[in-house]
């Protein structure tokens, strides 16, 4: 099975816009963040800039239905679901986050139904917070 997002114009249009190539949606709702996802996330975005990467946004978010096997992300415009995505895996991480390749060791595989779902929900959240970033840059 491939891991291959199938994008709605809506979704397409949401990520040519974005300042980003990629996102990563970090759970931190309560089994995750039991897990140590702020932990984790904050040892991504440090490698991120560690590794010099600034085409990746990492976003907190609530709870991704992925629960007991966190901390968990997943990316976007991908669709790759990451579970137990903990902090010792973070310069791996950020290393295929920067490159857009799935992280073969973490990546886990969905069915396609689920990830197109996911794919679909993210896009609308990147649409706004792509406006709202290009509201607030044409307020500086």
């Amino acid at each position: 099975m491939k891991n291959e997002p199938a994008q709605s114009t809506q979704d397409a249009r949401a990520a040519a816009d974005s300042p980003y190539d990629h996102w990563v949606f970090w759970c931190e709702s309560s089994s995750c963040r039991f897990s140590g996802a702020a932990e984790s996330r904050a040892a991504l975005v440090a490698a991120l800039r560690a590794q010099g990467t600034s085409n990746v946004a990492v976003v907190r978010s609530g709870c991704l239905g992925l629960c007991g096997a966190g901390p968990n992300a997943v990316t976007y415009p991908e669709g790759t679901v990451y579970l137990h995505a903990d902090r010792e895996h973070a310069d791996r991480l950020a290393a295929n986050l920067a490159r857009g390749t799935p992280d073969q060791l973490l990546a886990v595989k969905t069915p396609a139904w689920y990830r197109e779902h996911l794919v679909a929900r993210l896009g609308r959240i990147v649409e706004h917070l792509v406006s709202r970033l290009r509201a607030d840059e044409g307020g500086r």
